[in-house]
């Protein structure tokens, strides 16, 4: 089980295809919005939505 208030972070696919992440994350239900990440050194970044 998760530790209440923890965050999560929801992969939508690489930030080439949106416009703007955060807005896409409000868009598609999570109030938190969201970010643009490399999730490895080099490597594209990827459009991360925050989850609870």
């Amino acid at each position: 089980m998760g530790v209440a208030g923890e965050e999560k972070l929801i992969p939508q696919g690489p930030c080439s295809q949106f416009k703007d992440c955060n807005q896409h994350c409000l868009d598609n239900k999570f109030p938190l919005g969201g970010f643009c990440k490399e999730l490895s050194p080099g490597q594209t970044s990827f459009c991360l939505c925050k989850s609870t």
